[in-house]
């Protein structure tokens, strides 16, 4: 995988770190999956794109039956990218973010 400049942050030996802490990233993973999160998904009650990258193991799997439990969702998958889409191309993510942005109005 290959991971967008946005994303890292320079070290002083000249290699990169990611810019979240090790705790957040970890704590996105253990709560998007927890089974309180699944059953309010029917609960949101304005538009949602779910925006994935290609069909792969992870999260990927999972964007078509939380886009089809939110009332008013809507899937955009982007088969150029991994499962890790915002990291890999963060300007694809929010160009797709900001075209369903009016949606909600």
């Amino acid at each position: 995988m290959q991971i967008g400049p946005h994303r890292l942050a320079p070290r002083g030996d000249g290699g990169s770190t990611l810019r979240c802490r090790p705790e957040f990233e970890a704590s996105t993973y253990a709560a998007g999956t927890t089974p309180h999160t699944w059953a309010a998904l029917d609960r949101v009650s304005c538009p949602v794109t779910v925006v994935c990258g290609r069909a792969e193991p992870g999260p990927p799997m999972l964007a078509p039956g939380v886009a089809e439990r939110l009332p008013e969702g809507h899937l955009e998958r982007h088969p150029e990218v991994g499962h890790f889409a915002p990291l890999a191309d963060l300007d694809l993510v929010a160009a797709s973010i900001s075209a369903a942005a009016p949606a909600v109005g």
